[in-house]
């Protein structure tokens, strides 16, 4: 792959067809709390429809087809424990979502929020009576899906971020990187941390039909929602001693892109933050469009 050369077209048109298009997805997530290591990992199969335009945006339907828990070796795990099981199950109710994104492929809204809630709603009482001591979580999930919640939920999400990836119809050669403001929900423990994510070309072959488009982030320390005093609690109550702690973080993605059919072929999202050496969490998202 050669570099970016100047003086190159450098923009990416969306297609267009009214097909559906078939994916697979890793999402794996991996919190390490004083030497003690959490790993959870899921993989999806799911369909992207698109429906046509709708309030000067466009329409599409997500489908997952199914779901599965991957073990070490990224293989899917055939006996699940109890958190495993409830997971799956809860994700049942976003089984289908109606989708409502910009020209440039970012996420708008989702469409269908009353079938969401309908559906929890329906399994809500089974999940309470089958599973101990998750009153908590069914909290936490009654107030994802509220209507003041629920479209932020959606759009900060990890793997909706890498799917809906906002880069299509933007001239890089114009200003070179693609600068956008986002936040991650939850990101230590359930404090949010806003963050200034740049997207710029890093790759592309001479007649420009494969590109590969890199994405890096910072900390927005400057945004009025970076607590850096819920920060200091959280590491506070981590650390034995009043030692003070360094938060790093890392955070890549990249997107491989061919210009001629106007697709996202493989994408990859990745974060990495740490505390000292008290807490570290590693987040990662793989899509992979099916082009058979």
């Amino acid at each position: 792959m050669n570099k970016t050369a100047p003086h190159t077209k450098t923009i990416f048109k969306l297609n267009g067809e009214r097909v559906t298009r078939h994916y697979s997805a890793e999402i794996c997530n991996e919190v390490t709390v004083n030497n003690k290591t959490t790993r959870t990992a899921t993989g999806l199969l799911f369909d992207l429809t698109f429906i046509g335009p709708t309030n000067n945006h466009l329409r599409f339907d997500l489908n997952f087809n199914k779901r599965y828990v991957l073990n070490e070796k990224n293989s899917a795990k055939t006996t699940l424990n109890t958190v495993e099981k409830l997971a799956l199950e809860v994700a049942k109710i976003n089984d289908h979502l109606s989708i409502e994104v910009s020209k440039n492929f970012k996420l708008i809204k989702i469409l269908n929020t009353k079938q969401i809630r309908d559906q929890w709603e329906r399994i809500r009482g089974t999940v309470l009576k089958e599973f101990d001591n998750i009153s908590p979580l069914v909290h936490s999930l009654d107030q994802q899906l509220m209507d003041i919640n629920i479209q932020e939920h959606f759009k900060n999400d990890l793997f909706f971020n890498s799917l809906f990836s906002a880069i299509y119809y933007y001239d890089f050669n114009s200003t070179s990187a693609l600068i956008t403001k986002k936040t991650i929900p939850n990101a230590i423990d359930n404090i949010a941390l806003p963050i200034i994510e740049t997207k710029e070309i890093t790759n592309q072959n001479r007649d420009f039909s494969k590109v590969t488009v890199s994405a890096t982030a910072k900390l927005d320390t400057n945004h009025p929602d970076f607590d850096i005093q819920a920060l200091n609690n959280f590491a506070g109550k981590l650390a034995s001693n009043n030692a003070p702690c360094d938060l790093h973080f890392n955070y890549k993605g990249t997107y491989n892109i061919e210009p001629d059919i106007g697709l996202i072929t493989q994408s990859q999202l990745l974060f990495d933050l740490s505390i000292s050496n008290l807490y570290n969490r590693t987040a990662t998202v793989t899509i992979n469009l099916d082009k058979k």
